[in-house]
């Protein structure tokens, strides 16, 4: 029994064992667990390391890795940039790829980028933008280098730049581009003592071409111009596009003006034979305005200026035709600005009025009236429509005067007891800026006055340069009622044509041939066809100007149908016309019953 009990003493008890075991195999555990653990760090790091590679290897920019001045590694982007294989760049050195390696070397770990220049595979050069950093220390250092390739940034920044200083159209200069190389040739005449001469050009009746065509065919129509005069010119000649139909030359050598009217007459021809317009052929006439260095002004903008006053000049002679600048033209040019100025106003003041000339039959009878608007100006008095409305014109204000004025004659004319016509003048830039047939429509519906009372004169510059829009306007108002005529028939060109396109009721013999009647056998012959032309196609024949009795004569000879001028009556204030249109009668009438109640 004691033995038993001394071997149970020294032997380890049954829960002390359990004990041992469960902590040598919680250590094993541990055990596996950190080295599992470790194994998984180790193989994440290399994971990480080898995505990162792969990542850095297909990175949209190029990259380098590097020792030194030795290429250790390159992504696919920069071996398709200088057009190799990775494979092949492994070992070559940065002086194969770049033509001033220093600077690479040299860069420091900053967010400044170097712009520089690398090689490609046939040794053309590439502008590249580079960011530099290092990685490691000691041997296991690395530097590493992004290149972003900037041919596509230079290409936009060119192009950024042409756009800025070239017309998109032509590609020809633009103002700003012009007027810095003008500068130049200015300072080198200033040295030289040389002149230069600036030339302003304007296409004649290209609005007709956007009109007739569209805006499409007048942008090739513009491409072609261009291509024209610049070949017209010599080659050290600028030649600009300031937009529109608006050109600019500067001829920096030769003797002035003579070498530049020898150009303008070149650049003229250039344009004689016709553009073809997607299958129909189209002229357009040059008109030029010519200044020159240093007679006409010592700086860019003084010569363009008057380049343009002589480009008016030129236009308002005939067009097609170069105008030298003359000093006369700047006085006549600061006189038109002052009236434009006084003129924009004059509605509002109360200046302008209308006056009105009798139409009449051979026998004196009045069968209506034109009417014509006066200015009567506070300083200067009256102002004549032939001075007062081209301003208009060229100023924008003619759009409203002519509303105003059709607004009134209409008012007017729908108070006449005695139902008399109306005729009005239309300018042909009432057709290019407003909707002319909505606004005489509006009128007549708001003052009452009868459609077919109403008679529109139009000059056949209209019919010409804006057959589109006339034909529409015209066709809206002959649908109305409303009578048409053609003042000045004869001044233009085409006007058979015109006849047989547009709904004409009468052509007015313009009051130049009636003057030279009996005098000049041209202008008898051209009275004479003209009444013939408007007899055989069933037209009002009228005669503007008529002043003498033996006029008359001649004119009911060739049975022209209506008469207006001097000898009848002058334009007047319509009150002077009372007896005429009725009123005179119609105010007695309603005063009588006033007098016999008083």
């Amino acid at each position: 029994m004691r033995v038993v009990d001394h071997y149970n003493r020294s032997a380890p008890v049954p829960s002390q064992v359990s004990a041992l075991s469960t902590g040598w195999l919680i250590g094993v555990a541990a055990s596996v667990v950190a080295v599992a653990a470790l194994a998984f760090v180790i193989w994440s790091t290399v994971l990480e390391m080898r995505r990162r590679r792969e990542l850095l290897l297909a990175t949209l920019d190029a990259v380098l890795i590097c020792e030194g001045e030795r290429i250790r590694a390159a992504n696919i982007s920069f071996a398709r940039m200088v057009g190799a294989r990775c494979s092949s760049l492994a070992g070559t050195r940065l002086a194969d790829h770049f033509p001033d390696p220093a600077l690479l070397l040299a860069a420091g770990d900053s967010k400044e980028r170097i712009e520089t220049e690398m090689f490609a595979q046939d040794r053309t050069t590439i502008p590249v933008e580079v960011l530099a950093s290092t990685r490691g220390r000691g041997k296991r250092q690395r530097r590493i280098y992004a290149i972003r390739d900037l041919r596509q940034r230079r290409d936009d920044e060119e192009r950024i730049h042409f756009l800025a200083y070239h017309d998109a159209l032509t590609n020809l200069p633009n103002r700003l581009s012009f007027c810095e190389r003008l500068d130049q040739d200015i300072r080198r005449a200033e040295r030289t003592g040389e002149p230069l001469a600036v030339l302003a050009l304007d296409l004649d009746h290209f609005k007709g071409v956007n009109d007739l065509f569209g805006h499409a065919a007048g942008d090739r129509l513009l491409r072609d111009v261009a291509a024209r005069l610049r070949n017209a010119i010599r080659p050290y000649d600028m030649i600009g596009r300031f937009g529109g139909d608006e050109f600019a030359i500067s001829l920096s050598t030769g003797a002035q003006p003579s070498t530049a009217l020898q150009v303008s007459e070149r650049l003229i021809a250039a344009l004689d034979s016709p553009f073809d317009l997607g299958g129909t052929a189209t002229t357009v006439g040059l008109s030029i305005g010519i200044a020159v260095y240093p007679d006409h002004g010592t700086d860019a903008e003084t010569l363009l200026s008057r380049s343009d006053m002589a480009l008016y000049r030129a236009k308002k002679s005939g067009r097609g035709a170069p105008c030298v600048f003359e000093q006369e033209m700047d006085e006549d040019l600061r006189e038109r600005y002052s009236l434009a100025q006084d003129l924009r106003g004059a509605l509002r003041r109360q200046e302008i009025s209308l006056s009105y000339q009798p139409l009449t039959k051979p026998d004196g009878e009045v069968i209506g009236f034109e009417t014509f608007m006066r200015w009567r100006h506070p300083r200067l008095g009256n102002v004549a429509p032939n001075v007062f409305l081209p301003v208009a014109e060229d100023f924008g204000y003619i759009t409203s005067l002519g509303a105003w004025a059709i607004q009134e004659a209409c008012r007017e004319a729908a108070t006449w007891p005695n139902k008399l016509r109306l005729a009005i003048n239309v300018s042909p830039m009432q057709f290019q800026q407003g909707d002319l047939a909505a606004t005489i429509i509006r009128v007549l519906a708001e003052t009452g006055l009868e459609p077919d009372r109403l008679e529109i004169d139009i000059t056949e510059r209209v019919l010409i340069h804006q057959p589109a829009r006339a034909l529409s306007v015209l066709g809206a108002l002959k649908a109305m009622g409303v009578r048409i005529a053609i003042d000045d028939f004869g001044t233009g060109a085409s006007s058979l044509a015109n006849l047989q396109s547009f709904p004409v009721d009468k052509i007015k013999i313009d009051r130049s041939f009636i003057a030279q009647l009996g005098t000049s056998h041209q202008a008898d012959a051209i009275v004479k066809a003209v009444a013939g032309l408007g007899r055989g196609l069933d037209l009002l024949v009228a005669a503007e100007g008529v002043e003498t009795e033996s006029q008359l004569a001649m004119l009911i000879g060739e049975a022209c149908i209506e008469m207006q001028g001097y000898l009848f009556s002058r334009a007047l204030p319509i009150d002077s016309f009372d007896h005429i249109t009725g009123k005179a009668e119609s105010d007695s009438t309603d005063t009588e019953p006033a007098s016999r109640s008083a």
